[in-house]
């Protein structure tokens, strides 16, 4: 910027001393009001009694103010009127010899004095008003008064105007302007300096430890900085936190700031000047949200920013690019008072500020542990080191430690004394921990997000302090070995001593386009701050290597072009840094899909690898007529990834998760298969916060699949979702949620895909209710009739398959013990289900039991061998079925078999009537038909080709139709049934 900042305030004072320019060119708007007999048109439009600020007159002060308006297509000699508060002395002030152009404003300060500057517009009538009310009058030159208002008392920097005709108290002012949101609108555009040279870089309204202001205490602050090529003269410039008082606070005489520099504001309401030219602002920061704003002397927008509500430490904070600030903000745990928004600043401030007030020090910090396990039950807790690097002993008994500085003793040292070297380690378990006899728990966890962390002397001295930012997992953040300096280090060291470290994190690399649809070609710039090397890859999801980047990917030297879809992965790297965490976008190229998109992006090697990736056979995949029992697709290997989720061509979600292979036969019999994908804190983060299913009013899990449709019987890959949409919500079942949506790998087609939720432990604890992460644990979770373990135990099931098979379950008593352990009316309304769509594969069942005296629940569930047209009633209680026990043994008790008769009927009538089923049928082929063709001349081997498709739409449509006749006829065959029954049933599918 090559004028300088002084120019630039005296032009912004210039600017503002001719508000009442109007006169000369008026804007195009509405007419207030018709003008008053012998007025001339001139008429009284708006008036301010309590001015504390929010427009200063030409003198910087706050005087009263009214506004005048001509509301006639001819120019008026304003010569021919007065202003007054007094009836008996209306020609009080004269106007001066001037023209008002029609339709135009003239504003006149009430300030006291008759000093006025016609030719630049500046009015001051000999008089003021007083802010508890009082008249106004306008007079014609023979003291005739042609138009008046009685002024209410007025609050703080509100003024009164004409709104039609009618005179109100006006939310804003608009002083030159129509009284409206338009005219304020207007106005307040003519009150911002164009192209500033001050920007407000930073500000923290939750100072807890981070820097302390003159009086040594923790004061809210205010960052500016220069980004003009000269110096900055801020005297008599106005900050403020209130918008309708921008001089609430005026820089002392003198304050100036050099080119490129920072000037820190503490906003601790005491408004002074220390000696070493500290400034403290006459006002503080709200803690929760609130505007920041800084004017030049005449109070016009230098700079503004709003924020919301922070944790205690952290600062809302301008991006850097190239060295300068740019327009994004962001909240940030890394704040960086008087220096640079950047790395580089960070540790400069660190450097300055944060060196330990003794020898008692916090030595390492771990807050993203997965890697290191602690004490008998193996817990990978994060972990607060403390060290004693003095020559001395010293008894830390009664010290606190801390995550938030309001509660300094949230943990406190128990009696204890470390040695010179010595270091004890403080596990940051939280409240709920169960007890480490080998460790110090404290009460609190860590944030991998950022977090703050202070040691305090027994008596409430701050001792050491840490400032940490998003870290990734398992690098801690410590004093580097004989210096307090920190570092960062890739291997962490709990109880042993800390090596040299690293000077820094890198920073990730941000891409200039978002990723999503794009219907051309993307030209893409990777920044990731100065000094520092971008390295990335545009195939096969390949992830820069930490230590020899150039041996897998491409140096970063200008923008890149993506011209066909591409997953792109970035790093950023520095020498005496650890390099960053990997960026990932996907960025989809003329495709046309209209379901929502997954993009899982991982290095090639770790699907396709012919050894060791998770999609291939393997080495040793065991036999075919087995279906390959011990490919390497049947292992539970996860791999490292990216999920990413794009609705409407955006991405809504990402994040670094755990890929692993699910499924059964579809595994070892189809090319395309399923995922699963884990939230884990070894990733980054351990829940994936994400509403992904518009019916579940779920907004965080801990793991998903991706589901291919399985051996769909239909060829349609709508069996299992179809059926689960049908009871979903309507009957006593759990069902997973899901929802179609197309996969790509690496930026490669994957095809036609269900997200679905997972069944395991966690969704069994969502859809109960469940947040107690040690009966979480201990959910017991079946499969099959055998009861193979998933999690916990089969014992309980195990006892009621036995009781049943060894009970005559005819008998009341039998029955009952029974049902006290398994949901009986639930495992009605499963197997009415499992008929119904004539699930051909009845061994596959999943039961679940909330411990310790919830009842057994079987889980509604993978339905791909369903729609057949044949009586599956019978195949559920032939005695050699895999799994038809429970319910034969059900049957046998003549309430439980009646009860049986009549939820069927109720379930053909509501459930299954056919123009029901049909429309669930109709409107999930609608949702996927698109995909159809891609996803066969993807997978053409094993998937049907569109015409094929439909003709399995059309079965299932069939199936639908015949279906509640042919089932009533089933229950005929194989019950005794009443006439009663009889007549029950076929009034229920009497559609």
């Amino acid at each position: 910027m090559k004028k300088a900042c002084a120019l630039l305030i005296i032009a912004a004072i210039v600017a503002g001393l001719i508000i009442a320019w109007p006169y000369i060119a008026p804007p195009e708007q509405s007419e207030p009001a018709a003008p008053s007999a012998g007025s001339g048109g001139i008429i009284l439009n708006e008036v301010m009694t309590n001015n504390k600020g929010i427009l200063v007159d030409d003198m910087g002060a706050n005087s009263d103010w009214v506004e005048i308006y001509n509301n006639t297509d001819q120019p008026v000699d304003l010569s021919r009127f007065a202003l007054s508060d007094d009836e008996q002395n209306p020609l009080k002030w004269v106007f001066p010899r001037m023209e008002l152009a029609p339709h135009g404003y003239a504003l006149v300060y009430l300030s006291g004095s008759s000093r006025s500057d016609v030719e630049n517009g500046i009015l001051h009538g000999s008089f003021k008003l007083s802010s508890m009310g009082e008249k106004l009058l306008l007079s014609n030159s023979s003291g005739y008064v042609v138009d008046s208002v009685d002024i209410p008392a007025l609050p703080e920097n509100v003024s009164y105007g004409r709104v039609n005709g009618q005179w109100q108290i006006l939310d804003a002012i608009s002083p030159g302007y129509e009284n409206s949101d338009a005219g304020v609108a207007a106005y307040q555009e003519t009150r911002k300096v164009e192209n500033p040279a001050l920007r407000i870089t930073e500000l923290m309204a939750k100072n807890a430890m981070t820097i302390q202001d003159p009086q040594g205490e923790y004061s809210d602050w205010v960052e500016i900085t220069n980004i003009s090529d000269t110096d900055c003269d801020l005297s008599g410039c106005g900050l403020t936190d209130d918008a309708t008082r921008p001089m609430k606070w005026a820089f002392p005489v003198g304050v100036t700031i050099k080119p490129g520099e920072t000037l820190l504001v503490f906003c601790s309401g005491r408004s002074s000047t220390a000696a070493d030219g500290a400034l403290e602002a006459g006002f503080r920061l709200s803690s929760y949200s609130g505007v920041v704003m800084l004017s030049d002397r005449a109070g016009r927008l230098m700079d503004s920013v709003s924020y919301g509500n922070m944790p205690a430490d952290w600062s809302y904070a301008r991006g850097y690019a190239d060295g300068s600030p740019t327009d994004t903000w962001a909240l940030t745990s890394r704040p960086t008072p008087g220096y640079p928004n950047t790395e580089d600043g960070f540790d400069a401030f660190l450097a300055a500020n944060f060196a330990p007030a003794s020898d008692i020090v916090i030595s390492e910090v771990l807050c993203s542990n997965s890697s290191i396990r602690f004490g008998e039950a193996q817990v990978s807790s994060d972990f607060i080191e403390i060290e004693n690097r003095g020559t001395s002993a010293v008894n830390i008994g009664g010290y606190g430690l801390t995550d938030n500085a309001g509660n300094p003793t949230k943990f406190r040292f128990p009696d204890m004394t470390l040695m010179p070297g010595e270091r004890v380690l403080v596990l940051a378990a939280g409240a709920d921990a169960q007890a480490d006899t080998q460790h110090l728990t404290a009460p609190f966890r860590l944030r991998r997000a950022g977090t703050t962390l202070a040691l305090f002397d027994a008596k409430g001295k701050l001792l050491d302090r840490y400032f940490i930012g998003e870290m990734p997992p398992n690098i801690s953040v410590g004093r580097a070995a004989g210096s307090p300096d920190i570092a960062y280090f890739s291997t962490p060291t709990p109880g042993a001593p800390n090596g040299e470290g690293k000077a820094g994190i890198a920073p990730p690399v941000q891409f200039s386009q978002a990723p999503g649809k794009y219907d051309g070609a993307v030209q893409l710039t990777l920044t990731a701050g100065d000094g520092f090397d971008i390295y990335y890859t545009v195939e096969g999801g390949i992830t820069p290597d930490e230590n020899a980047p150039e041996s897998n990917s491409t140096k970063y030297t200008g923008p890149i072009t993506i011209s066909s879809t591409a997953s792109v992965r970035a790093r950023a790297y520095r020498e005496g840094y650890i390099p960053s965490a990997t960026s990932t976008a996907t960025y989809f190229i003329g495709t046309q899909h209209t379901l929502p998109i997954v993009s899982i992006t991982t290095d090639k090697p770790n699907l396709f690898d012919p050894v060791k990736g998770i999609y291939m056979l393997g080495p040793n995949p065991g036999s075919a007529e087995d279906f390959y029992p011990t490919a390497n697709f049947r292992s539970d290997t996860e791999v490292p990834a990216t999920f990413a989720l794009y609705e409407n061509g955006q991405r809504v979600f990402q994040q670094d998760i755990g890929l692993a292979m699910t499924g059964g036969l579809s595994l070892s019999l189809r090319e395309q298969k399923s995922f699963a994908i884990y939230a884990r804190s070894r990733y980054g983060e351990s829940t994936m916060k994400y509403k992904f299913f518009e019916d579940r009013e779920f907004t965080e899990y801990k793991s998903l699949i991706l589901r291919m449709g399985g051996r769909d019987t239909s060829k349609t890959k709508l069996n299992t979702y179809v059926s689960l949409k049908l009871v979903d919500g309507k009957m006593k079942v759990m069902t997973q949620a899901a929802k179609p949506c197309v996969v790509y790998i690496n930026g490669q087609y994957w095809g036609l895909y269900f997200l679905m939720e997972k069944r395991n432990k966690y969704m069994v604890a969502q859809h109960e209710g469940i947040t107690d992460e040690n009966i979480i644990d201990s959910i017991n979770l079946v499969k099959g009739s055998g009861g193979v373990v998933n999690n916990g135990t089969n014992k309980g099931y195990l006892e009621i398959y036995n009781f049943i098979k060894t009970h005559d379950m005819s008998q009341k008593e039998n029955f009952d013990w029974v049902a006290a352990r398994l949901d009986t009316d639930s495992f009605m309304d499963l197997m009415i289900n499992e008929i119904y769509i004539a699930n051909n594969d009845p061994g596959n069942m999943q039961y679940y039991q909330v411990p310790p005296d919830g009842k057994w629940i079987q889980i509604y569930q993978d339905l791909d061998n369903a729609f057949y047209s044949f009586d599956t009633l019978k195949l559920r209680m032939d005695p050699a079925t895999t799994g038809s026990d429970i319910f034969n043994g059900l049957l046998k008790y003549k309430p439980w078999r009646d009860a049986f008769i009549e939820r069927f009927a109720w379930t053909l009538k509501n459930i299954y009537a056919p123009d029901r089923v049909i429309a669930v049928i109709d409107e999930a082929a609608t949702a996927v038909r698109s995909e159809v063709a891609a996803d066969h001349q993807r997978w053409s081997k094993e998937l049907p080709t569109p015409e094929e498709w439909e003709a399995g739409v059309q079965t299932m449509k069939a199936f639908a139709q015949k279906r509640p006749a042919a089932m009533v006829g089933y229950l005929k065959q194989h019950f005794q049934l009443t006439q009663e029954q009889i007549n029950m049933l076929e009034d229920a599918i009497k559609y």
